[in-house]
């Protein structure tokens, strides 16, 4: 929508012309919304809403409950609503831990844990990826990581969306951006230590996975995706 790709360039700009723009078409679309509404229940049968059926199939999307974040979760399993969130979580984090189970994929795992980085890397030396890779980057070298400077560090952090959402007690972008003047000396030297150590924080492995309310019945928690923050 043109409206959403003016709303991600201004909040990658932030520049006045940007917003202006933006704000033009979100008004433009509210004003276009409201008209269509206004003509659709105008042109209404009356008889359609005395009828309860009809009257819901005609109002309910209207009411949709994709994407609202205000609305608690609720379940339904074994003909027995569930609201408890602590509940809620086991149930969703066993769906989406289980959901790729019924797709009968080869599950390698536990016995590549036990070979030794020699063996991995001659196991998959033929790998359609790695030849892939391999064609497009012809290189003898063995790969490493290098070290980053402060501007290096500047550079990516201002490329970063302030309108990302970050999950609970971590910091927000824009105060990264605001203060990196700040702490891109100490972060270019954590990051560069990490390389050093080859080592990387276990806390950045762990993401916050939410339910993301799809379609149909919203009780039912096949129609949840899961996304990660």
């Amino acid at each position: 929508m043109h409206r959403s790709k003016l709303k991600n360039i201004f909040n990658k700009t932030k520049t006045v012309h940007a917003k202006e723009q933006y704000k033009r078409q979100r008004n433009f679309c509210v004003n276009l919304l409201r008209k269509n509404k206004k003509t659709y229940f105008r042109n209404l049968e009356v008889k359609d809403l005395k009828d309860n059926r009809k009257f819901w199939k005609t109002i309910k999307p209207f009411f949709s409950n994709k994407g609202s974040s205000g609305n608690k979760l609720l379940l339904k399993e074994n003909n027995r609503l569930i609201s408890d969130e602590s509940e809620l979580s086991v149930i969703m984090n066993e769906f989406f831990v289980n959901i790729t189970k019924g797709l009968e994929l080869k599950d390698d795992r536990e016995n590549n844990l036990n070979l030794s980085l020699e063996s991995i890397l001659e196991k998959f030396e033929f790998h359609q990826s790695v030849e892939k890779i391999s064609q497009k980057y012809e290189s003898n070298e063995m790969f490493k990581f290098h070290h980053v400077d402060e501007n290096t560090v500047k550079d990516v952090l201002s490329t970063l969306d302030c309108s990302k959402a970050v999950p609970y007690g971590d910091i927000p972008v824009n105060i990264l951006k605001a203060t990196i003047d700040v702490h891109v000396t100490y972060l270019t030297k954590v990051i560069n230590q990490c390389f050093d150590n080859n080592f990387f924080p276990n806390i950045l492995k762990l993401a916050e996975v939410c339910p993301i309310f799809k379609k149909n019945d919203y009780l039912d928690k096949e129609n949840y995706r899961h996304i990660s923050v």
